[in-house]
């Protein structure tokens, strides 16, 4: 009996250390696949934004769909939405230096064709007001908002200039473009200016969105690239809006990982606008560096 007790008992304990040792490795080995995966991931979505950075650079035609085309001024009048966020206060909530080379990159495309084509003020078109610098309309900011976003940038002749265009949208604005087109707004200036500017879109961006802060530095960025470019509408009704109402509600419930599908799901928006298409997939593919 002590005999078939014995063939029976449990392995020895000298056997436990070893079993140990092997399925540590075993879980070594699947981490590091997992975290070798993650920054295959997110390697390849950085390179996918510095594509589409390096394409809008290239194309000046790309970046003028989003100078032309925004949401503020074509669509936010019935919805009572400010084209500027010229009455938020400014967030110091970091962005990242990549987001914000992709807005500028989609809006003016590079320093020579801002030079070329943005340094005097223009009429986009549409329901837009003049616009200097680096996609600033004058036809939702008033006088003294005109006046304290470009004092130091500009000399009090032109500063006065500026505010006879404060308020005009659409043909109105258009008329006018000759009685301003004379300014120049010098790159370094433009980008100066710009920079303080976005801190007014990253407040709009944190006070529209619960747990905003939470997000990383990518991922703010690309939530500040669409508030630029589509404006605040995350609580507008109506099926054009659907994938910015779910955005907040990914947000309310801190799903952030859903974000990138609802940016790339609003580009049945714009089928024939490969501007806008292009900065949505940028847009995805940075929040999606920001979750690695």
């Amino acid at each position: 009996m002590l005999s078939i007790s014995s063939t029976h008992k449990a392995p020895p304990n000298s056997d436990r250390p070893t079993r140990r040792l092997i399925l540590a490795g075993l879980g070594a080995t699947v981490t590091s696949y997992a975290f070798d995966a993650k920054n295959a991931f997110g390697k390849a979505a950085n390179q996918s934004v510095l594509d589409i950075i390096a394409e809008f650079e290239a194309s000046p035609d790309l970046s003028f769909t989003n100078y032309q085309f925004r949401e503020f001024a074509e669509n936010f009048p019935d919805l009572r939405l400010e084209r500027a966020p010229s009455r938020v206060d400014p967030s110091d909530l970091a962005i990242s230096s990549t987001s914000k080379a992709l807005i500028i990159a989609c809006e003016v495309s590079s320093e020579a064709v801002y030079i070329q084509k943005y340094q005097r003020p223009i009429w986009p078109g549409g329901h837009s007001g003049i616009t200097v610098g680096i996609g600033y309309d004058l036809g939702y900011v008033s006088p003294d908002e005109s006046r304290r976003a470009w004092e130091g940038y500009l000399d009090h002749s032109a500063l006065d200039s500026l505010t006879t265009a404060c308020g005009l949208k659409g043909n109105r604005a258009k008329e006018m473009l000759a009685a301003v087109n004379n300014i120049v707004v010098g790159w370094d200036h433009a980008k100066t200016q710009f920079s303080e500017e976005l801190k007014r879109y990253v407040g709009l961006a944190q006070k529209s969105l619960p747990n905003f802060s939470s997000l990383s530095e990518h991922s703010r960025g690309a939530i500040v690239s669409l508030v630029y470019n589509r404006g605040p509408s995350f609580d507008a009704s109506g099926p054009r809006y659907q994938e910015m109402r779910r955005i907040r509600e990914h947000m309310i419930v801190r799903d952030f990982s859903k974000i990138p599908n609802e940016l790339r799901a609003m580009t049945r928006l714009w089928p024939d606008m490969k501007g806008l298409l292009r900065r949505r997939e940028a847009e995805a593919s940075l929040f999606e560096m920001g979750l690695q």
